[in-house]
């Protein structure tokens, strides 16, 4: 669904609107659904999505068999990817501690000129 479905919305959506870049919502398959599209076609998606903005994205996921899954195990690899996804201007894809929460929130809110996420 992330390299066919998703990118055929995208680009119905740039037609109909006449924007370069579109932003994204997605909720839990959502997220799924935009995070394995980007890891497979990553410049396609640097390239339409301005802003993705991921929510109840998976957060256990010590028993997951799916080795694309393995990559949120452990702490190390949840940076790693996450410094990744900032790059391409995926914000708050791994799951974060309560504290952190208002932070993140504070960054959403900036990057949509001022409305709550």
């Amino acid at each position: 669904m992330g390299t066919y479905d998703v990118p055929a919305f995208i680009e119905k959506i740039k037609k109909t609107t006449g924007q370069q870049k579109v932003n994204y919502i997605g909720f839990s398959e959502g997220c799924t659904q935009i995070l394995a599209g980007a890891s497979l076609k990553p410049k396609w998606y640097k390239d339409n999505v301005k802003l993705a903005i991921l929510l109840a994205p998976p957060a256990a996921m010590e028993h997951v068999k799916i080795p694309m899954h393995w990559l949120f195990k452990w702490r190390w690899q949840r940076n790693m990817v996450k410094k990744t996804l900032d790059g391409l201007k995926f914000y708050n894809v791994a799951p974060v501690k309560n504290k952190d929460r208002l932070e993140e929130a504070k960054k959403c809110k900036k990057l949509l000129n001022g409305a709550w996420c």
